[in-house]
């Protein structure tokens, strides 16, 4: 039996990130789908400085 592929689409707001100018801010849903992690590894990574801090 052959698997089904499931493929995602990719949000809106990810498909022209890398157009975005380094000052722009992001949605903590599209961080996580940058990093593919829960809010809570969102939040480990800005305490450890991985992640910059939200302004």
């Amino acid at each position: 039996m052959a698997e089904e592929s499931t493929t995602n689409p990719i949000p809106e707001a990810l498909k022209n990130f890398d157009q975005l100018p380094n000052t722009a801010n992001v949605r903590q849903p599209v961080v996580q789908a940058l990093y593919a992690c829960s809010p809570a590894s969102i939040w480990r990574g800005v305490n450890a400085g991985r992640i910059p801090k939200p302004c």
